[in-house]
């Protein structure tokens, strides 16, 4: 997963993000969304959905783009996902997207 400005993604906001979930494989766990490579994905621990993930950035970015990558060749598949936004304290969808 990638965060930032359209300049080419010139500063990945994710390579310096928290992430975490509940539900996550140890042998694959949410923090891998940090790594742009093949050999790391996340995968949930169950089948149990939704399955949320938690994204934490150090500051506040006024973001351009949000690149959502899956591992097809693992047969990772995203069918469906929302985006909160946190602020002022409450949640907010940002953007819902379903195959």
């Amino acid at each position: 997963m990638e965060a930032g400005k359209k300049k080419s993604f010139a500063h990945n906001l994710m390579s310096t993000a928290h992430v975490f979930s509940e539900n996550e494989d140890p042998a694959h766990p949410a923090s891998n969304l940090t790594e742009d490579t093949l050999e790391a994905w996340y995968q949930p621990e169950s089948s149990e959905l939704p399955v949320e993930i938690t994204i934490c950035l150090d500051d506040s970015y006024n973001l351009g783009y949000l690149v959502l990558k899956e591992a097809v060749c693992y047969s990772q598949r995203v069918e469906k996902n929302m985006r909160y936004l946190l602020k002022k304290g409450k949640y907010g969808t940002v953007f819902t997207q379903e195959r």
